[in-house]
Protein backbone atom coordinates (compact mmCIF):
# COMPACT_ATOMS: atom_id res chain seq x y z
CA UNK A 1 0.00 0.00 0.00
CA UNK A 2 0.99 3.55 -0.89
CA UNK A 3 1.56 5.78 1.86
CA UNK A 4 0.10 9.49 1.03
CA UNK A 5 0.90 12.76 2.45
CA UNK A 6 -2.17 14.24 4.08
CA UNK A 7 -3.73 17.30 2.17
CA UNK A 8 -4.05 20.41 4.17
CA UNK A 9 -7.31 21.09 5.39
CA UNK A 10 -7.04 24.30 3.51
CA UNK A 11 -7.10 23.37 0.47
CA UNK A 12 -10.63 22.81 -0.35
CA UNK A 13 -11.37 26.51 0.53
CA UNK A 14 -9.06 28.01 -2.21
CA UNK A 15 -11.88 29.24 -4.99
CA UNK A 16 -8.77 29.45 -7.87
CA UNK A 17 -7.97 26.12 -8.94
CA UNK A 18 -3.93 27.15 -10.18
CA UNK A 19 -3.47 28.73 -6.35
CA UNK A 20 -4.60 25.64 -4.60
CA UNK A 21 -2.09 23.77 -6.55
CA UNK A 22 0.45 25.05 -5.49
CA UNK A 23 -0.73 26.23 -1.89
CA UNK A 24 -1.68 21.99 -1.48
CA UNK A 25 1.73 20.90 -3.08
CA UNK A 26 3.62 18.48 -0.87
CA UNK A 27 6.68 21.14 -0.36
CA UNK A 28 5.37 23.29 3.11
CA UNK A 29 8.01 25.57 3.02
CA UNK A 30 6.32 27.15 -0.33
CA UNK A 31 3.01 27.31 1.60
CA UNK A 32 4.50 29.06 4.21
CA UNK A 33 6.67 31.03 2.13
CA UNK A 34 3.45 32.45 0.03
CA UNK A 35 1.88 33.10 3.89
CA UNK A 36 4.98 35.44 4.83
CA UNK A 37 4.82 37.27 1.63
CA UNK A 38 1.24 37.94 2.03
CA UNK A 39 1.99 39.28 5.95
CA UNK A 40 4.89 41.30 4.98
CA UNK A 41 2.75 42.74 1.55
CA UNK A 42 0.03 43.27 4.13
CA UNK A 43 1.92 45.35 6.84
CA UNK A 44 4.02 46.98 4.22
CA UNK A 45 0.83 48.23 2.67
CA UNK A 46 -0.55 49.18 6.53
CA UNK A 47 2.22 51.50 6.99
CA UNK A 48 2.11 53.06 4.11
CA UNK A 49 -1.22 53.88 4.63
CA UNK A 50 -0.51 54.72 8.10
CA UNK A 51 2.15 57.19 7.05
CA UNK A 52 -0.28 58.83 4.65
CA UNK A 53 -2.58 59.94 7.29
CA UNK A 54 -0.22 60.86 9.92
CA UNK A 55 2.98 61.26 8.28
CA UNK A 56 3.85 64.99 10.11
CA UNK A 57 3.35 62.98 13.34
CA UNK A 58 5.69 59.89 12.32
CA UNK A 59 8.33 62.11 11.59
CA UNK A 60 8.09 63.87 14.74
CA UNK A 61 8.29 60.73 16.72
CA UNK A 62 11.36 59.90 14.52
CA UNK A 63 13.15 63.07 14.85
CA UNK A 64 12.98 63.54 10.56
CA UNK A 65 11.69 66.39 8.69
CA UNK A 66 8.19 66.54 7.81
CA UNK A 67 8.91 68.63 4.93
CA UNK A 68 10.11 72.05 4.19
CA UNK A 69 7.89 73.55 7.59
CA UNK A 70 4.96 72.95 6.19
CA UNK A 71 5.01 74.73 2.81
CA UNK A 72 4.23 72.49 0.04
CA UNK A 73 4.79 72.77 -3.96
CA UNK A 74 2.59 75.11 -5.73
CA UNK A 75 1.13 75.27 -9.44
CA UNK A 76 1.37 78.89 -9.51
CA UNK A 77 3.31 80.67 -6.57
CA UNK A 78 5.97 77.76 -6.27
CA UNK A 79 5.48 77.36 -2.76
CA UNK A 80 2.01 77.90 -1.26
CA UNK A 81 2.07 79.00 2.37
CA UNK A 82 0.42 76.90 4.80
CA UNK A 83 -1.97 79.70 5.76
CA UNK A 84 -3.74 79.29 9.55
CA UNK A 85 -2.24 76.07 10.55
CA UNK A 86 0.14 74.88 13.15
CA UNK A 87 3.05 72.48 11.70
CA UNK A 88 4.79 70.32 14.11
CA UNK A 89 7.89 70.32 13.39
CA UNK A 90 10.86 67.61 14.44
CA UNK A 91 14.58 68.92 15.43
CA UNK A 92 15.25 65.84 17.41
CA UNK A 93 13.78 62.50 18.56
CA UNK A 94 11.16 63.37 20.90
CA UNK A 95 11.37 67.24 20.43
CA UNK A 96 9.48 69.33 18.16
CA UNK A 97 8.51 73.02 17.41
CA UNK A 98 5.48 74.33 16.66
CA UNK A 99 5.12 76.65 13.70
CA UNK A 100 2.01 78.38 14.05
CA UNK A 101 0.85 80.43 10.58
CA UNK A 102 -1.52 83.80 10.06
CA UNK A 103 -3.82 83.41 7.47
CA UNK A 104 -1.13 85.22 4.93
CA UNK A 105 1.18 82.45 6.06
CA UNK A 106 3.47 84.91 8.30
CA UNK A 107 4.94 82.69 11.54
CA UNK A 108 3.27 84.37 14.30
CA UNK A 109 4.36 83.86 18.10
CA UNK A 110 0.87 83.69 19.36
CA UNK A 111 -2.95 82.89 17.96
CA UNK A 112 -3.78 85.41 15.26
CA UNK A 113 -6.23 88.59 16.74
CA UNK A 114 -8.09 91.52 15.22
CA UNK A 115 -4.97 93.94 15.30
CA UNK A 116 -5.56 97.28 13.90
CA UNK A 117 -1.59 98.25 13.69
CA UNK A 118 0.56 98.35 10.52
CA UNK A 119 3.08 95.37 10.89
CA UNK A 120 6.58 94.96 10.53
CA UNK A 121 6.80 91.80 8.13
CA UNK A 122 10.49 90.62 7.36
CA UNK A 123 11.28 88.28 4.16
CA UNK A 124 13.83 86.29 4.05
CA UNK A 125 15.07 82.38 3.58
CA UNK A 126 15.07 79.57 6.15
CA UNK A 127 17.67 81.67 8.04
CA UNK A 128 14.97 84.07 9.12
CA UNK A 129 11.78 81.06 9.35
CA UNK A 130 14.50 79.36 11.36
CA UNK A 131 11.71 76.64 12.18
CA UNK A 132 13.91 74.54 14.37
CA UNK A 133 13.63 77.13 17.18
CA UNK A 134 10.58 78.53 19.14
CA UNK A 135 8.86 81.88 17.79
CA UNK A 136 9.69 83.37 20.60
CA UNK A 137 13.78 83.15 20.09
CA UNK A 138 14.26 83.98 16.60
CA UNK A 139 15.63 87.46 15.49
CA UNK A 140 12.02 88.57 14.40
CA UNK A 141 10.67 87.28 18.01
CA UNK A 142 12.81 89.02 20.02
CA UNK A 143 12.75 92.15 18.09
CA UNK A 144 9.18 92.21 18.82
CA UNK A 145 9.09 91.46 22.42
CA UNK A 146 12.26 94.55 22.74
CA UNK A 147 9.82 97.08 21.50
CA UNK A 148 6.88 95.77 24.50
CA UNK A 149 6.64 99.03 27.10
CA UNK A 150 6.95 101.68 24.29
CA UNK A 151 4.62 103.76 23.06
CA UNK A 152 5.15 102.53 19.34
CA UNK A 153 5.24 99.04 20.05
CA UNK A 154 5.67 96.97 16.80
CA UNK A 155 3.63 93.89 15.36
CA UNK A 156 6.42 92.11 14.08
CA UNK A 157 5.56 89.33 11.19
CA UNK A 158 8.27 86.71 9.87
CA UNK A 159 7.92 86.04 6.43
CA UNK A 160 10.67 83.63 5.86
CA UNK A 161 10.64 80.61 3.83
CA UNK A 162 11.86 77.99 2.05
CA UNK A 163 13.80 78.98 -1.24
CA UNK A 164 12.91 82.75 -0.25
CA UNK A 165 14.37 85.42 -2.49
CA UNK A 166 13.27 88.69 -3.85
CA UNK A 167 12.10 87.05 -6.91
CA UNK A 168 9.82 84.70 -5.17
CA UNK A 169 8.27 87.58 -2.86
CA UNK A 170 7.65 89.50 -6.02
CA UNK A 171 5.69 86.15 -7.22
CA UNK A 172 3.67 86.28 -4.09
CA UNK A 173 3.66 89.90 -3.71
CA UNK A 174 -0.31 90.61 -4.81
CA UNK A 175 -1.33 87.32 -2.78
CA UNK A 176 0.60 87.77 0.77
CA UNK A 177 1.77 90.89 1.20
CA UNK A 178 -0.53 93.35 -0.63
CA UNK A 179 -3.03 92.73 1.89
CA UNK A 180 -1.38 93.30 4.89
CA UNK A 181 -1.24 96.97 5.42
CA UNK A 182 2.88 96.52 6.25
CA UNK A 183 4.48 99.80 7.70
CA UNK A 184 7.51 98.16 6.82
CA UNK A 185 8.97 95.55 4.69
CA UNK A 186 12.52 94.15 5.75
CA UNK A 187 14.14 92.33 2.98
CA UNK A 188 16.73 90.07 4.89
CA UNK A 189 19.35 88.62 1.78
CA UNK A 190 22.53 86.51 1.45
CA UNK A 191 24.62 84.36 -0.40
CA UNK A 192 21.51 82.16 -0.14
CA UNK A 193 18.96 84.50 -1.81
CA UNK A 194 21.47 84.36 -5.17
CA UNK A 195 21.61 80.17 -4.85
CA UNK A 196 17.48 79.96 -4.32
CA UNK A 197 17.08 82.74 -7.60
CA UNK A 198 19.16 80.25 -9.55
CA UNK A 199 16.73 77.48 -8.02
CA UNK A 200 13.22 78.96 -8.79
CA UNK A 201 13.90 81.15 -11.57
CA UNK A 202 14.04 77.94 -14.32
CA UNK A 203 10.38 77.64 -13.05
CA UNK A 204 8.86 81.04 -13.56
CA UNK A 205 7.19 82.53 -16.02
CA UNK A 206 7.91 86.33 -16.80
CA UNK A 207 5.19 89.09 -18.77
CA UNK A 208 6.73 91.13 -21.71
CA UNK A 209 7.52 94.04 -17.97
CA UNK A 210 9.89 90.93 -16.78
CA UNK A 211 7.47 90.66 -13.89
CA UNK A 212 7.06 86.86 -12.58
CA UNK A 213 3.06 85.74 -13.53
CA UNK A 214 3.45 82.15 -12.79
CA UNK A 215 5.73 79.39 -10.65
CA UNK A 216 5.20 75.86 -10.98
CA UNK A 217 7.52 74.03 -8.51
CA UNK A 218 8.66 70.95 -10.00
CA UNK A 219 7.31 68.64 -7.70
CA UNK A 220 3.72 69.59 -9.54
CA UNK A 221 5.36 69.29 -13.03
CA UNK A 222 2.89 67.26 -15.00
CA UNK A 223 5.51 65.86 -17.13
CA UNK A 224 6.79 62.37 -17.26
CA UNK A 225 9.40 62.03 -14.72
CA UNK A 226 13.17 61.35 -15.85
CA UNK A 227 14.36 60.08 -13.02
CA UNK A 228 12.77 56.86 -11.45
CA UNK A 229 14.48 56.87 -8.04
CA UNK A 230 13.22 60.45 -7.45
CA UNK A 231 9.59 59.32 -8.93
CA UNK A 232 9.93 56.56 -5.94
CA UNK A 233 11.14 58.83 -3.52
CA UNK A 234 8.04 61.49 -4.16
CA UNK A 235 5.12 58.40 -4.32
CA UNK A 236 5.82 56.52 -1.41
CA UNK A 237 5.88 58.02 2.38
CA UNK A 238 7.88 54.79 3.60
CA UNK A 239 11.05 55.54 1.10
CA UNK A 240 10.51 59.10 2.12
CA UNK A 241 10.75 58.05 5.87
CA UNK A 242 13.33 55.03 5.70
CA UNK A 243 15.80 56.76 3.39
CA UNK A 244 16.41 59.77 6.02
CA UNK A 245 16.66 56.54 8.59
CA UNK A 246 18.99 54.42 6.65
CA UNK A 247 21.41 57.98 6.22
CA UNK A 248 21.19 58.17 9.99
CA UNK A 249 22.28 54.66 10.67
CA UNK A 250 25.56 54.69 8.30
CA UNK A 251 26.28 58.73 7.86
CA UNK A 252 25.52 60.12 10.84
CA UNK A 253 23.19 62.49 9.01
CA UNK A 254 19.69 63.03 7.02
CA UNK A 255 19.45 63.78 3.07
CA UNK A 256 17.67 66.92 2.56
CA UNK A 257 14.22 67.23 2.98
CA UNK A 258 13.82 68.98 -0.20
CA UNK A 259 14.14 66.05 -2.96
CA UNK A 260 15.20 69.22 -5.31
CA UNK A 261 18.12 70.83 -3.14
CA UNK A 262 20.68 68.48 -3.88
CA UNK A 263 20.01 68.24 -7.63
CA UNK A 264 19.71 71.59 -8.14
CA UNK A 265 21.62 73.66 -5.23
CA UNK A 266 25.20 75.30 -6.42
CA UNK A 267 27.66 73.59 -5.66
CA UNK A 268 30.05 74.64 -2.80
CA UNK A 269 32.50 75.88 -5.71
CA UNK A 270 29.86 77.31 -8.34
CA UNK A 271 31.13 80.49 -9.52
CA UNK A 272 28.41 83.93 -7.67
CA UNK A 273 29.78 86.04 -10.84
CA UNK A 274 28.33 89.89 -10.93
CA UNK A 275 26.12 89.09 -13.18
CA UNK A 276 23.79 85.93 -11.37
CA UNK A 277 23.93 88.24 -8.05
CA UNK A 278 22.00 91.25 -9.74
CA UNK A 279 20.06 89.51 -11.83
CA UNK A 280 18.59 87.46 -8.28
CA UNK A 281 18.72 91.45 -6.91
CA UNK A 282 16.79 93.10 -9.88
CA UNK A 283 12.76 91.90 -8.09
CA UNK A 284 14.24 94.48 -5.37
CA UNK A 285 13.25 97.62 -7.53
CA UNK A 286 9.78 96.54 -8.73
CA UNK A 287 8.79 95.49 -4.62
CA UNK A 288 10.11 98.47 -4.09
CA UNK A 289 7.83 100.53 -5.98
CA UNK A 290 4.71 97.98 -5.12
CA UNK A 291 5.22 98.55 -1.50
CA UNK A 292 5.84 102.37 -1.68
CA UNK A 293 2.34 103.11 -3.79
CA UNK A 294 1.19 101.76 -0.79
CA UNK A 295 2.93 103.85 2.07
CA UNK A 296 4.93 100.76 3.00
CA UNK A 297 8.38 100.91 3.34
CA UNK A 298 11.39 98.48 2.13
CA UNK A 299 14.90 98.39 3.82
CA UNK A 300 17.05 95.69 2.23
CA UNK A 301 19.16 93.93 5.15
CA UNK A 302 21.94 91.88 4.47
CA UNK A 303 22.64 88.92 6.68
CA UNK A 304 25.76 87.14 5.96
CA UNK A 305 27.79 84.01 6.88
CA UNK A 306 30.34 82.17 8.58
CA UNK A 307 32.71 82.62 5.86
CA UNK A 308 31.79 86.13 5.58
CA UNK A 309 32.66 87.02 8.87
CA UNK A 310 36.02 85.54 8.84
CA UNK A 311 36.80 87.30 5.50
CA UNK A 312 35.91 90.68 7.02
CA UNK A 313 37.94 89.27 10.67
CA UNK A 314 40.89 88.36 8.49
CA UNK A 315 41.56 84.95 9.55
CA UNK A 316 40.28 83.45 6.52
CA UNK A 317 41.88 83.19 2.81
CA UNK A 318 40.14 80.07 1.61
CA UNK A 319 38.63 79.90 -2.59
CA UNK A 320 35.16 81.20 -1.87
CA UNK A 321 36.76 84.00 -0.04
CA UNK A 322 36.09 85.97 -3.13
CA UNK A 323 33.05 84.42 -4.00
CA UNK A 324 30.96 85.67 -0.63
CA UNK A 325 32.68 89.07 -0.33
CA UNK A 326 31.65 89.58 -4.25
CA UNK A 327 27.91 88.83 -3.11
CA UNK A 328 28.02 91.55 -0.24
CA UNK A 329 29.95 93.92 -2.18
CA UNK A 330 27.44 93.91 -5.60
CA UNK A 331 24.45 93.89 -3.16
CA UNK A 332 25.85 97.14 -1.27
CA UNK A 333 26.27 98.36 -4.67
CA UNK A 334 23.10 97.50 -5.96
CA UNK A 335 21.17 98.92 -3.34
CA UNK A 336 23.41 102.18 -3.55
CA UNK A 337 22.83 102.31 -7.34
CA UNK A 338 18.61 102.17 -7.24
CA UNK A 339 18.38 104.55 -3.97
CA UNK A 340 17.36 101.60 -1.71
CA UNK A 341 17.40 101.54 1.80
CA UNK A 342 20.26 98.96 3.15
CA UNK A 343 21.90 97.96 6.45
CA UNK A 344 24.95 95.16 6.31
CA UNK A 345 25.12 93.50 9.68
CA UNK A 346 28.95 91.99 8.67
CA UNK A 347 30.66 94.85 10.17
CA UNK A 348 27.80 94.71 13.37
CA UNK A 349 28.42 90.91 13.80
CA UNK A 350 32.14 90.79 12.53
CA UNK A 351 33.43 91.47 16.45
CA UNK A 352 31.15 88.32 17.75
CA UNK A 353 34.64 85.96 17.50
CA UNK A 354 33.99 85.77 13.64
CA UNK A 355 30.69 84.34 13.79
CA UNK A 356 32.06 80.85 15.96
CA UNK A 357 29.27 81.47 18.84
CA UNK A 358 26.98 83.06 16.10
CA UNK A 359 26.45 80.14 13.67
CA UNK A 360 25.64 76.56 13.37
CA UNK A 361 28.41 74.20 12.11
CA UNK A 362 27.06 75.05 8.34
CA UNK A 363 28.07 78.15 8.84
CA UNK A 364 24.87 79.59 7.58
CA UNK A 365 22.02 79.03 10.31
CA UNK A 366 22.21 81.13 13.15
CA UNK A 367 22.15 79.93 17.15
CA UNK A 368 19.89 81.35 19.48
CA UNK A 369 22.88 83.49 20.61
CA UNK A 370 23.38 84.65 16.67
CA UNK A 371 19.40 85.62 17.15
CA UNK A 372 20.21 87.46 20.10
CA UNK A 373 22.91 89.21 18.67
CA UNK A 374 21.21 90.09 14.98
CA UNK A 375 17.95 91.07 17.21
CA UNK A 376 19.97 93.63 19.65
CA UNK A 377 21.98 95.02 15.97
CA UNK A 378 18.17 95.52 14.84
CA UNK A 379 16.56 97.21 17.26
CA UNK A 380 19.54 99.35 17.92
CA UNK A 381 19.44 100.16 14.18
CA UNK A 382 15.12 100.82 13.96
CA UNK A 383 14.90 103.04 17.19
CA UNK A 384 11.41 104.70 17.44
CA UNK A 385 13.20 107.91 17.13
CA UNK A 386 14.53 106.91 13.91
CA UNK A 387 12.01 104.46 12.62
CA UNK A 388 11.54 106.47 9.21
CA UNK A 389 15.11 104.46 7.93
CA UNK A 390 17.80 102.60 9.55
CA UNK A 391 20.74 104.23 11.73
CA UNK A 392 22.92 103.71 8.44
CA UNK A 393 22.30 103.78 4.69
CA UNK A 394 25.11 101.25 4.30
CA UNK A 395 28.69 100.30 5.72
CA UNK A 396 31.17 100.94 3.60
Amino acid sequence: MRLTRPRSPFCCHFPFPKFRQIWCTPVPRIRFLILGLLLVSGAVIAAELALRHNYEDACVQLGLNGGDAGWSPCETGFLQAPANRVIRYPVRPGDAVDLRYDANGFRVTAETTDDDRQPTIFLGSRRVLAPDLPAEQTFVGLWESSTTGFPSQQVVLNGGMPRGCPLLWQLQFDTRLATTSARRLICVIGVDSCENDFIVRRSIKFDAQGRPQIGLHPGKSAEPKSNAAQELIEQYRLVQVGLPMIGNVFFGREPASDPFESRLQLSANGSLTTELIEQALVPLIDLSQRASSRGTKLTVVYLPTADELALQAGISQSERDSLVENCRSVARDFTARHQLEFLDLTTHLVEDEAGSRLFRPDGRRLTESGHQRVSKVLSEAFTPRLASQPIERSVQ
